[in-house]
């Protein structure tokens, strides 16, 4: 399966890591497809949904965040993983990737998002590449009005 997204200078291009061999195929419900990042945390997955989609539509595709190995074992980061869950739950914006669904106490602790492609937010922002959508400020810098919107429900929440 190929997914392109947009490279930060406005041209599309591959944004799929490789899937390691040591990557999980399957978490939760969701087939994994290719390897999106990691950080402190754990590393992100491009997953399929295998449930069946309503209406006959085609696999939901989400980015699957899952832990360390080294983390799954300490109870207060689990405590913190479960909040960051019932916050990312409670944030409602069209500028957010909405939360579809985790498991704070699987095994290994898992959430899934709506996959959105695009460049990654810190790309974007390091080299103060315009907003592909419309003019966004003075410069046309990242500073436009939908990424303003997108952090202000999530920065009211307190995460």
């Amino acid at each position: 399966m190929a997914v392109d997204g947009w490279d930060g200078y406005g041209k599309r291009r591959s944004v799929l890591g490789a899937l390691p061999e040591r990557a999980p195929r399957l978490i939760g419900p969701y087939r994994i497809l290719a390897r999106l990042g990691s950080g402190g945390m754990g590393e992100v997955y491009l997953g399929a949904d295998t449930r069946p989609a309503a209406g006959g539509a085609g696999p939901r595709l989400a980015a699957v965040k899952t832990v360390r190995p080294e983390l799954v074992g300490d109870q207060a980061f689990r405590d913190r993983f479960r909040r960051e869950m019932d916050t990312a739950r409670s944030v409602e914006s069209r500028f957010a990737a909405r939360l579809l669904t985790g498991d704070a106490e699987a095994a290994r602790p898992w959430l899934a998002t709506e996959y959105v492609v695009g460049p990654r937010w810190i790309t974007r922002s390091a080299r103060r590449v315009p907003c592909p959508w419309r003019p966004c400020g003075p410069s046309g810098s990242i500073s436009c009005g939908g990424c303003a919107a997108s952090t202000t429900p999530v920065s009211s929440t307190g995460i």
